[in-house]
C-alpha cells in the first residue's frame, strides 16, 4: 500500500510541473502576441 507522504510528494511534484508548464504556455503566448504585433506593424507599413 502507499503510504500518505508518497502521496503528497507525487502531488507537489504534479502542481511544481503543472506551475511550470503554465508559466511557460504564459510567456510563449505573450511572445507569439508581440511578434504578430510586430508583423502587423511592418505589413501595414508597407501598404
Amino acid at each position: 500500500m502507499v503510504g500518505l507522504e508518497t502521496i503528497v510528494t507525487l502531488i507537489i511534484t504534479v502542481k511544481s510541473a503543472v506551475d511550470s508548464i503554465s508559466t511557460e504556455v504564459k510567456e510563449s503566448n505573450a511572445d507569439l502576441s508581440r511578434r504578430t504585433e510586430q508583423q502587423a506593424v511592418v505589413y501595414c507599413s508597407n501598404e
